[in-house]
């Protein structure tokens, strides 16, 4: 039996639909539904009562729906102080960003070395949601997340570091770009070049939701995985894109950033187990706070 299927069970117990489920757990609809029937076959019990109209679970479905969540909670606390205690042997500290707040991660990244040259640090480019389950599973220490709003982070420390407004970036050449402030409904026909909504969830559905508000949709678009490479596309004409205040300070010639009225506010966060109190950790704390504050830009105009 693999954590994997229990977890998938689980999706499936909760969503009672295997195509909710199948998406909630990024797999095919008749791989999870061989995978439960393995599942069964191995526990000899089955597990759902399944109709073309409905899922149900079975009392013994119910039972092993109750204990999987304990089961996991304690799983995952062994293995993040096992391995939590090999990395600090070898001052090793594993650190996650998103995609947007490389700029800013980048620049915290350089400090901290160069104030701890011995340090030995891993990075990894994951998207907000899926630090806060690597910091729950202890494969990262800390991550730097973007938040939209209070955070509710059960069992983290969360600390906000940053505050960004956000900007419409665009060519030094395109015909709004002397408009000090412009309405986001004078977008509504641009080509937008953004992060793909797999790599970053929280700044896509924040700016999806935007838009939407001002009245209309993302019907053209760039997707791009890596923000200097959208900087390059916005530089080169191909379209304009809301982006954080902070990344003007990387933007380079070419591009202009101009006001948007009421814009939406990205926060970026330092979050930890509170039960992780290294030196280490504390120390990288304290080094991205400092270098945060760089780049920091007025909310508001």
């Amino acid at each position: 039996m693999e954590l994997r299927h229990l977890r998938n069970f689980l999706a499936l117990a909760e969503e009672l639909h295997f195509g909710r489920a199948a998406r909630r757990v990024n797999m095919s609809q008749p791989a999870l539904s061989k995978q439960v029937r393995q599942l069964e076959e191995e526990l000899r019990v089955r597990l759902f009562n399944r109709t073309k109209r409905k899922v149900e679970m079975t009392a013994a479905g119910h039972r092993l729906a109750g204990q999987i969540p304990l089961f996991l909670q304690q799983l995952e606390q062994s293995v993040a102080l096992t391995v939590q205690e090999g990395r600090y042997e070898h001052n090793q500290i594993t650190l996650g960003y998103t995609p947007g707040t490389v700029h800013i991660f980048s620049g915290i990244l350089r400090e901290f070395i160069k104030r701890f040259p011995n340090s030995r640090p891993v990075l990894k480019n994951v998207e907000t949601a899926r630090q806060i389950e690597s910091l729950h599973n202890g494969s990262i220490d800390v991550g730097l997340i973007t938040l939209t709003g209070p955070p509710e982070l059960e069992g983290l420390a969360v600390e906000s570091i940053l505050q960004d407004r956000l900007m419409v970036a665009m060519p030094a050449s395109h015909p709004l770009s002397s408009q000090r402030v412009i309405p986001l409904r004078a977008l509504a026909n641009e080509t937008m070049c953004i992060a793909p909504l797999r790599n970053n969830q929280t700044n896509y559905s924040l700016i999806n939701e935007t838009c939407r508000r001002a009245g209309f949709s993302l019907h053209r678009f760039h997707e791009v995985d890596n923000l200097y490479h959208q900087l390059d596309l916005i530089r080169a004409g191909m379209g304009v894109s809301l982006l954080r205040a902070s990344v003007q300070k990387i933007a380079g010639k070419g591009i202009v950033f101009q006001e948007l009225q009421l814009p939406p506010v990205l926060g970026t966060a330092l979050a930890y187990r509170r039960s992780n109190r290294t030196d280490l950790l504390l120390s990288f704390i304290k080094t991205a706070k400092e270098v945060a504050g760089r780049f920091a830009c007025r909310v508001g105009h």
